[in-house]
């Protein structure tokens, strides 16, 4: 019950940012594999910005060494970033 007001908080606050014209995210997620698969359960891929997931390694000097861009805002596949 907590994850799905979680993900639902986070759908609302997604879309609050796209009425405002936001066209991308950058997200820092510090959370249980279950939450993180939850929020990626509500992304609405046609209607929402651009997001872009961001891995955090503790024993990387950069911390956050690569990211995935989610396919969405008419990508169709996922893409990998090396940082």
């Amino acid at each position: 019950m907590k994850q799905q007001r979680l993900a639902q908080q986070f759908l609302d606050t997604v879309m609050d940012l796209a009425r405002q014209g936001v066209t991308e995210i950058s997200l820092f997620l510090a959370s249980p594999a279950s939450l993180s698969l939850r929020l990626g359960t509500v992304y609405d891929k046609r209607n929402l910005p651009r997001l872009t997931v961001n891995q955090f390694e503790q024993a990387d000097p950069k911390k956050f060494p690569w990211a995935v861009v989610m396919p969405v805002a008419g990508m169709v596949e996922p893409k990998l970033e090396q940082r």
